[in-house]
């Protein structure tokens, strides 16, 4: 008597643990080792289930019906269309691809030439403000024959708020 795994029996049927674990759920049945020493410990079941399962996994899969098959010159018909439409699509975006280019291109030039007037005009701010202030600059001159005023004492509170006396 062999005994077999849900995993086992999954590999055998070809189809996954889940649905093998569903089978066995829906028909009630039982594993071997009902009393085994850990919850975690694989579940082993005989040929009897076995045989059930298999007997079940047949029906079902007998019992589907087979797809609508498509004549072959059909599908070709459909394939040479979708291989068109996608070979415009392709050359639609390809025709953007190229404008977009050309749009960034123009940026990139317009954005240098702004950079390049920016730099114009601030030197020339620079050189105008350099010019403002060269001229502001008073000329400091003193004649020998006048005389320099002396500074008065105090700081500028106490002269402007002097009192009389």
């Amino acid at each position: 008597m062999k005994r077999y795994t849900i995993t086992q029996m999954a590999d055998i049927f070809n189809v996954n643990r889940m649905q093998i674990v569903r089978l066995i759920d829906r028909l009630e049945l039982k594993e071997v080792n009902q009393d085994r020493p850990h919850q975690n410990s694989p579940k082993y079941y005989d040929d009897k289930v076995f045989n059930k399962l298999k007997a079940e996994h047949q029906e079902q899969h007998s019992s589907k019906q087979e797809p609508y098959k498509i004549s072959d010159s059909y599908a070709t018909d459909k394939v040479d269309e979708v291989v068109e439409i996608l070979k415009e699509q392709l050359e639609y975006e390809r025709e953007r691809v190229k404008d977009i280019s050309a749009r960034n291109k123009e940026l990139i030039n317009l954005l240098d030439q702004q950079q390049r007037l920016t730099l114009s005009y601030n030197d020339k701010i620079k050189s105008i403000e350099t010019a403002i202030q060269d001229d502001n600059q008073p000329i400091v001159t003193h004649p020998v024959d006048e005389e320099v005023a002396p500074e008065p004492e105090g700081n500028i509170f106490t002269r402007i708020f002097k009192r009389k006396k």
